[in-house]
């Protein structure tokens, strides 16, 4: 139980330098409305809903190697969105997820090991991320979808924490919303 903050400790933490930093960036609402355009954008293709999970990862695979944060950060949100499963109103999905990525950026923002590896090779640290979320969705597509929700609940986690960082590097290289 020690692990567990106080109120006191949460609220300090939330307005820290750190989350501070991230949320008054503008960039959580802003990747996070683009990254629920994309799952609508590929959910209303023509195609099964798990390949829509496919195809974002290999869009998410794509940005990182082209280098293109925005984009790296997009479908990032995008697959953890996919991942959790739930289809909600669009407004409201656009609110829970930026409130999701300023949560997880500002814990990569409190983490001077993190940002270091963010400013010094962000390819490297996102791409990192990536992987461990592609072992994840391959794991998830193998899985039958009753016994599948605690790999969903993973991938959602790793991809959202993928796009928090990718939202840090975004500052770190001095772009904002």
């Amino acid at each position: 139980m020690d692990d567990w903050w106080s109120a006191d400790e949460l609220a300090r933490w939330l307005v820290s330098p750190p989350v501070r930093w991230v949320r008054e960036s503008g960039l959580a609402p802003v990747l996070a409305r683009l990254g629920e355009q994309l799952l609508q954008d590929q959910r209303a293709a023509p195609q099964e809903d798990c390949a829509a999970g496919g195809l974002l990862l290999e869009r998410w695979d794509c940005a990182l190697a082209a280098g293109r944060l925005w984009e790296v950060a997009a479908f990032a949100s995008a697959l953890a969105s996919w991942a959790a499963g739930k289809r909600m109103d669009a407004e409201e999905a656009v609110e829970g997820r930026a409130v999701d990525l300023v949560l997880r950026a500002g814990v990569v923002a409190s983490d001077f090991r993190q940002v270091a590896r963010l400013r010094d090779d962000p390819g490297a640290a996102l791409r990192a991320t990536y992987e461990q979320s592609a072992s994840l969705a391959n794991a998830l597509a193998d899985e039958p979808a009753a016994t599948g929700g605690v790999l969903a609940l993973d991938l959602e986690g790793v991809a959202a924490r993928g796009a928090g960082e990718a939202l840090v590097a975004l500052l770190l290289a001095g772009e904002v919303a």
